[in-house]
């Protein structure tokens, strides 16, 4: 998602157009490494569709890099509150969305081994997230239980929501 930010001859973060980027033809797009940012940037997209420049455009699907739970209160707000904005945009332009949030503190694609969505297909993601969580842990010079992890990622398991073209719920 970074690459769909990064505006290097002005070394600032700016949404891009949609229509600049994927072509009229897209069906599925599927986002990994998504931040805070990336609702304007889906907003957009949802813009082009009702706009009809995207009419075989039917599935979004989002892979957050950050954390949605109770541990941090103000990211989850943050989120929550975006996360209804596009479920609305997403019904408007009669688009289905999924969208997950990772356990761990950051999903990194360049750590888990694979694309988020190869890895739930295959029900690995789990399994991968935690990898690279113990891999950062281990960076750093720390030890923890593996049956304390455990017991945490029982407590806090990734957040998952979906909704059909309609806006009605399909998992949450």
């Amino acid at each position: 998602m970074k690459a769909l930010y990064f505006n290097n001859a002005m070394r600032r973060y700016r949404s891009l157009d949609p229509r600049e980027i994927f072509p009229p033809t897209l069906e599925i797009l599927k986002i990994s490494e998504a931040t805070y940012n990336t609702v304007t940037f889906l907003k957009n997209l949802c813009a082009a569709k009702k706009g009809g420049h995207y009419p075989s455009l039917r599935r979004v699907e989002v892979y957050y890099m950050e954390i949605l739970n109770d541990r941090i209160l103000a990211s989850a707000k943050r989120y929550l509150i975006q996360v209804e904005e596009l479920r609305k945009s997403f019904q408007t332009a009669e688009l289905e969305l999924y969208l997950y949030f990772p356990k761990w503190r950051l999903l990194k694609t360049w750590q888990v081994g694979g694309t988020p969505w190869q890895l739930k297909e295959e029900r690995l993601l789990l399994a991968a997230e935690m990898q690279a969580f113990h891999t950062d842990l281990a960076k750093l010079g720390h030890r923890v239980d593996a049956g304390r992890l455990d017991n945490l990622a029982l407590q806090y398991p990734p957040f998952e929501t979906e909704w059909d073209k309609d806006g009605d719920v399909v998992m949450a």
